[in-house]
């Protein structure tokens, strides 16, 4: 009776440890794809990029906002053409003396000692000019086209403002005709747009560029351009009236 209730003991076991192995075995594979299978996510139409043109709909899709947006487009900034400007200069010549005292404008009528000051509003002289380093000035109502001096070398000569042929640039005093006779230089004029100034550089014979000013001669009502001061007169200032 002892072996038979040791049989009947060891089958029951057997019959436990079988059930268990069974429950194990139905339950395992659904455990096993939960842990080795995602989740399949199911996709939201709002997840298209077509749709995604608002920040509400990409936090609604699980996304972050989008990147700030400029509202201005940019304008790329280039630098400005330091070159001169190509349109012309219109206007009459304004003298003044050193201290800005005014003394007039010149005259369109040639003297016998070139250009001085006007009579009145209707003797003034018009000119034209293209401003860059050096140019000539036009002038009408002359025989001679362009506005420059006569003369040599500066020092003590009277190099006076008249109407002339044309010179080059960097040109010597040379005989193309003037209205005062001899040599003469024209390309010689610079200007200042800022204060409308005109400023003159004489060339001497030898190519040396000495210090130029301009000159009136009350005496004779003529203007010059000088290196050294002259006894007679007093130093001006010419600048465009336009």
């Amino acid at each position: 009776m002892k072996g038979l209730h040791f049989f009947g003991q060891r089958v029951l076991v057997l019959f436990t440890v079988l059930q268990l192995s069974l429950f194990v075995a139905a339950i395992a594979p659904p455990l096993l794809r939960g842990l080795s299978r995602p989740e399949t996510v199911k996709r939201i139409p709002e997840a298209d990029s077509a749709n995604l043109l608002t920040n509400a709909a990409r936090l609604r899709a699980g996304l972050t906002p989008l990147k700030p947006r400029s509202v201005v487009t940019p304008t790329r900034v280039t630098a400005r053409n330091p070159g001169t400007s190509a349109l012309p200069v219109n206007g009459e010549i304004k003298v003044k003396t050193a201290n800005g005292d005014l003394v007039g404008y010149v005259s369109r009528s040639l003297g016998a000692h070139g250009y001085g000051i006007a009579s009145g509003r209707s003797d003034r002289m018009s000119i034209s000019f293209k401003p860059k380093s050096l140019f000539k000035i036009d002038i009408s109502g002359s025989p001679y086209p362009y506005l420059g001096f006569n003369g040599g070398d500066l020092g003590g000569n009277k190099n006076l403002l008249t109407a002339s042929n044309p010179t080059g640039r960097n040109s010597v005093p040379l005989n193309v005709g003037n209205s005062l006779g001899g040599k003469s230089e024209t390309t010689i004029w610079s200007y200042d747009s800022g204060t409308k100034s005109l400023i003159a550089q004489w060339i001497n014979a030898d190519g040396s560029t000495p210090s130029t000013r301009f000159w009136y001669y009350p005496n004779i009502d003529a203007i010059g351009v000088v290196h050294d001061s002259p006894s007679q007169g007093f130093e001006v200032l010419l600048s465009v009236a336009v």
